[in-house]
């Protein structure tokens, strides 16, 4: 287990010792009642900014958690097509970009969506299409998702790897080489609850914007990436879900 508060508690208990209602603090960060209420009992988690912000209005800062209790396992060998990768981020950035449609059928794919290509494709052109209500939206987030964070880093942002994932904040480990900070922190905040797809595109676009390729599902593999998901929520094994997704990697046009 993971050592120190959750976010939810650190919340309450930084609002408390201010002195602080819920509406107060609500009107003090420009956030809602029912967002405070639904962090301090722990249903949503907020983004990370979101996190800073209200805990500044409390004087408190956003530390991450000590994960060393809950190790992940990733081998340098599974990682060595990015280890010994030559970074070129306009191409991998364009590629990304030419690819998005790509991306999005396989996450769509991998979670058994009831859509077909042409509807998939329509929706990340940004268009409505008619279908499974609840295969629609979900969709239109992990589109919406992809392409915020791609835009992103077409204007030169680089996609910061932090997020409050199971009650703690999860951060990339700057001691680490690039490939291998962006996989050790997709294996960690997916182990920890983290919205697999969502991560993987934060992961991707960090990647791209380091010259690496953003990384996805082929849809041959979508049993061994099922399989690689329970592994790494189970026991931290990221091996399988980086095997599978370097898998993804094609040649740069």
């Amino acid at each position: 287990m993971s050592t120190g508060p959750s976010f939810a508690e650190s919340l309450r208990a930084a609002r408390t010792d201010a002195g602080l209602t819920v509406t107060r603090l609500a009107q003090l960060t420009g956030t809602s009642r029912a967002a405070i209420t639904d962090y301090e009992a722990g249903r949503k988690a907020p983004r990370t900014d979101t996190a800073e912000r209200i805990l500044g209005v409390l004087g408190q800062a956003l530390i991450p958690v000590s994960l060393s209790r809950d190790p992940v396992w990733l081998d340098a060998e599974v990682l060595a097509p990015l280890l010994t990768w030559q970074p070129d981020r306009d191409a991998l950035v364009r590629k990304a970009s030419r690819d998005q449609a790509v991306i999005i059928d396989a996450d769509v794919n991998v979670e058994r969506l009831d859509l077909t290509w042409g509807q998939v494709k329509t929706i990340v052109h940004g268009f409505m299409v008619t279908g499974d209500e609840l295969a629609v939206w979900r969709t239109q987030q992990l589109a919406w998702s992809a392409a915020h964070i791609l835009r992103g880093v077409e204007q030169g942002a680089e996609p910061r790897l932090s997020m409050i994932a199971g009650g703690i904040l999860v951060t990339g480990n700057l001691n680490l080489p690039v490939p291998a900070r962006a996989l050790t922190f997709l294996t960690t905040a997916t182990r920890h609850g983290a919205d697999p797809a969502l991560t993987r595109h934060l992961v991707g676009g960090f990647l791209a914007h380091h010259g690496y390729p953003w990384l996805w599902i082929p849809h041959r593999l979508d049993a061994e990436y099922r399989r690689a998901l329970v592994a790494c929520t189970r026991h931290g094994d990221g091996n399988l879900m980086a095997a599978v997704l370097i898998a993804s990697i094609e040649p740069v046009d």
